[in-house]
């Protein structure tokens, strides 16, 4: 059912329309400027929130078109409905995507995938209720976007927290709640199922709030990191540089251990590992292995005249593209000396301190 008689007509349907286009053309154009920046990205920081992005941005994109072609240009009922029905599951389709590859990464709540579960019941329901009651589709919408706004709330406030955003408590609750509740209002207020609670200057109000939304929400993940990667520090355990013979050139832990280990011991092993793995790979094709082993993870990456190693709590995409990056570095830094090493140790202790200028950017 259709709460009012579409098309929209009236004094404010042409800056209606105009808004509600340009929303429709800048998440078109976002999901595009991330696309980009996604295909730009070396291979070891692709991150999968940029797809999240992608494809919300198109969903909303997508959503916007179907809403303005069914309220402004169809007479058709059935043609209106199907396009509402489209409009709106374009737009639970956007944020489930969205909201499961955030939940993959991490707990936000109470169990994992616990917002994908609740939104993608909401969406079947909505399904549901697009055949019985106009009216429970409202109230169905309401809900869903609560959720969103409730998960957003979460993920930002922890954000804030790992990012160590130095600002007063009421600054913090700005940034983290007015940015994004304007987009949920928006999106609601643009809802065609709502018009039937609404007038149309009220439609134009929520049209200028989703603008202004997702100009912050756009702001805000391309200018900042994924949150796990506020983390990657505290995952790495070891750190271990062995030649192609098996010796440890450098060595870091950021663990305590409660025995002592043989460096010698460890990288003899390591090279064990190292030799396996050439048996597979080219060295000189430069590719990294992740071996996951009881919750740990091992990052190898074998080179021409050395091999990087890093023991990890958790996986990290920036971990292997720093361990890659090192490697490099030393290999261009000691290629003379690894050529013709004599053995002596105190020759890599320079090692630290390429190790900690590119660990720490």
């Amino acid at each position: 059912m259709i709460l009012i008689d579409f098309p929209i007509s009236g004094d404010f349907r042409f800056i209606l329309m105009i808004l509600e286009w340009i929303f429709t053309i800048v998440c078109l154009e976002f999901g595009i400027l991330f696309l980009i920046r996604y295909k730009k990205e070396k291979y070891n920081l692709k991150y999968s929130q940029d797809i999240g992005h992608i494809l919300l941005f198109f969903a909303l994109s997508l959503k916007s078109f179907f809403s303005i072609s069914g309220s402004y240009f169809s007479h058709n009922i059935i043609i209106i409905q199907l396009y509402q029905i489209i409009s709106q599951i374009s737009l639970y389709s956007g944020f489930i995507i969205f909201i499961i590859i955030k939940e993959k990464q991490r707990l936000f709540l109470f169990k994992k995938y616990f917002f994908f579960i609740c939104l993608s019941s909401l969406l079947i329901l909505f399904i549901l209720f697009s055949f019985l009651n106009a009216q429970l589709i409202v109230f169905d919408l309401i809900l869903f976007l609560s959720f969103v706004f409730a998960f957003f709330l979460l993920f930002y406030l922890e954000f804030i927290k790992k990012a160590k955003i130095e600002a007063s408590l009421v600054v913090k609750i700005i940034i983290t709640v007015v940015p994004f509740s304007m987009l949920v209002i928006g999106l609601f207020l643009t809802s065609d199922y709502s018009m039937g609670l609404l007038q149309l200057q009220i439609r134009i109000i929520g049209s200028i709030f989703q603008l202004l939304g997702i100009g912050f929400f756009t702001f805000f993940f391309l200018k900042f990191p994924p949150l796990s990667e506020f983390e990657w520090k505290d995952k790495i355990e070891e750190v271990f540089l062995i030649n192609k013979d098996g010796a440890c050139l450098f060595y870091k832990t950021y663990i305590e251990k409660m025995d002592t280990y043989d460096e010698n011991l460890i990288s003899g092993a390591i090279s064990i590992v190292n030799i396996m793995l050439k048996e597979i790979l080219n060295p000189e094709s430069r590719e990294i292995s992740v071996i996951k082993k009881k919750g740990k993870y091992t990052y190898i990456f074998p080179s021409e005249l050395i091999t990087g190693v890093i023991f990890s709590k958790k996986e990290s995409k920036i971990i292997e593209f720093y361990i890659k990056q090192l490697v490099i570095k030393i290999e261009q830094v000691y290629k003379n000396i690894l050529l013709n090493w004599d053995g002596d140790l105190n020759i890599f202790d320079p090692i630290d301190d390429i190790f900690e200028e590119i660990f720490s950017k």
